[in-house]
């Protein structure tokens, strides 16, 4: 009796359709998974087990070490045996050119996601370097503009397409500004993450602003000052944003500084108001602003309407934190620049539009105007001056700021008829 021999496990054929389709009868032969490789695309694999799954790998010899590498391509029939050689002598090119196709796909596995990019931007550099009053932009343009768009997206795999519809999404909501800062938000972290080898490109590059931003130069002449401080006492808002339209104008700060002022950042002592550095935008430090007896008037007043509320200026809404996002819970939180400007807006004060912004920009020319150089009005204006001369003067400039903003506030008075002319005030321009 002629003694039964096992069947064999091949280990090179030429495949063909008919021998995928009936691998796993042959796997069930042997009681164990079939493993086959082609001998048309080398380093092809079909493997079959006996209860019928047939699947692609790719063998090839890993460049960066001569080790052997492997690589799942599909299963059959999803993949057929053409298109399975098609992918292995695409991989085989792939390796002729020092490329390691498994070591290639499992990065990409490992690359970051969007969300995951825009948090490791936040903790590593925005958090740790930006003011709060950016902040709370940045995080405000990412939850509600970028992330609902771009967030599940492997950050490599973002095209300039993909940017271009989100951006296209917010432009769709009338905001004229808002595509170009989102747009800018964007690049910055694509560039943080390029020099931090997160991803390898930016989606950003070729995109244009979608509205061509003209820098504003509005100035408030003499009479239309005057027309707006008058305009304050009937204006459509409350009576402390009066107050703090008015201090804008007086001491040449930002919406967000005047709004968000505190008890426990005025001396009445020595007359000063010092600004946290997590409250200015640029990163100079904490800004000390002398506060001229205008000003303190002004200040004096809006104590009395805040109460017992430790901002100067409060708002029926609680303030949002801007690192951790929780509410304010010990009083109603200030008003914020974005009010003031839908106040002015709603407001007719008798003259052509300005915006809030303008009253700073007009405090500014006007110390220009009483003589006072760009130096000092950038100190008061917490300017960061580009040069090496700031490396090395560390002046706190307190003195030249209290007489720049004393002389601006004497012009102010002089405009609204407080009090009368002197030889060394000199007019403001028409």
């Amino acid at each position: 009796m002629t003694p039964k021999i096992a069947p064999q496990n091949d280990r090179l054929v030429k495949l063909t359709d008919a021998y995928c389709r009936t691998s796993p009868g042959k796997a069930k032969a042997l009681g164990k998974r079939l493993e086959v490789r082609d001998t048309e695309a080398v380093g092809l694999e079909l493997r079959a087990t006996p209860s019928g799954n047939r699947s692609w790998r790719y063998h090839y010899t890993r460049p960066s070490d001569g080790k052997r590498g492997c690589i799942s391509i599909g299963h059959y029939p999803g993949t057929s045996l053409d298109q399975a050689r098609e992918r292995a002598w695409e991989l085989k090119r792939a390796v002729d050119n020092d490329k390691d196709p498994a070591a290639e796909r499992q990065a990409k596995r490992e690359a970051d996601t969007v969300q995951e990019l825009v948090d490791a931007w936040l903790l590593h550099y925005a958090e740790p370097t930006k003011a709060d009053r950016s902040l709370i932009d940045d995080k405000s343009m990412l939850n509600k503009d970028v992330l609902p768009a771009l967030g599940l997206m492997k950050a490599d795999q973002v095209t300039k397409r993909d940017v271009v519809k989100m951006l296209d999404t917010v432009a769709a909501r009338g905001v004229k500004v808002r595509p170009n800062r989102v747009l800018a938000l964007v690049r910055s972290i694509y560039r943080w993450g390029i020099g931090r080898d997160r991803v390898v490109s930016d989606p950003t590059v070729g995109i244009a602003k979608y509205h061509k931003e003209v820098s504003r130069d509005r100035v408030l002449s003499a009479v239309e000052v005057e027309r707006v401080w008058r305009g304050l006492d009937t204006a459509k808002m409350s009576e402390g944003s009066r107050i703090a339209m008015r201090l804008l104008l007086v001491t040449g700060q930002r919406e967000s500084m005047v709004c968000e002022m505190s008890r426990s950042e005025i001396d009445f002592k020595s007359g000063v108001w010092t600004i946290p550095k997590g409250r200015t935008k640029s990163r100079l430090g904490d800004h000390a602003v002398p506060l001229s007896p205008l000003a303190l008037a002004l200040i004096a007043d809006a104590e009395k309407l805040a109460g017992d509320s430790r901002w100067l200026f409060t708002s029926q809404k609680g303030k949002g934190n801007a690192r951790t996002g929780a509410v304010e819970a010990d009083d109603r939180g200030p008003i914020t620049g974005n009010s003031l400007g839908v106040a002015t807006r709603r407001t007719d004060w008798g003259i052509p539009h300005f915006t809030v912004h303008d009253l700073r920009r007009t405090a500014a020319s006007g110390m220009g105007d009483l003589g006072f150089g760009d130096d000092v009005i950038g100190r008061v204006l917490h300017h960061a001056k580009k040069d090496v001369t700031r490396i090395y003067n560390k002046s706190d400039y307190l003195p030249q700021k209290r007489t720049a903003l004393d002389a601006w506030a004497a012009q102010l008075e002089l405009i609204l008829g407080i009090r009368q002319p002197q030889t060394n005030v000199v007019a403001l321009r028409a």
